[in-house]
């Protein structure tokens, strides 16, 4: 089972860093926290890592995911970003 929690982390350098805020999930069973789905198709891993149901295409080009294009068609949902 997942919990919620938001957390917050002042910037620690005198970089430019910002302060950052972030929604992970905590598993109690596996006693890590672990970042929300970032879609609804994709998978967690055996290292806790959300994976996509397809593979990024392995070229030069790049990709953003499309969980529209991938429902409408499951054999993709990788889409080309045309500079």
């Amino acid at each position: 089972m997942y919990q919620p929690i938001l957390g917050y982390r002042p910037a620690t350098t005198t970089t430019s860093e910002s302060n950052l805020l972030a929604l992970v999930l905590l598993d109690a069973t596996k006693d890590k926290f672990i970042s929300p789905q970032p879609y609804a198709s994709w998978a967690l891993d055996s290292d806790d890592d959300w994976q996509p149901p397809t593979t990024r295409p392995d070229d030069d080009k790049k990709y953003y995911w499309d969980e529209d294009a991938y429902q409408a068609d499951n054999s993709d949902g990788w889409v080309e970003i045309e500079l």
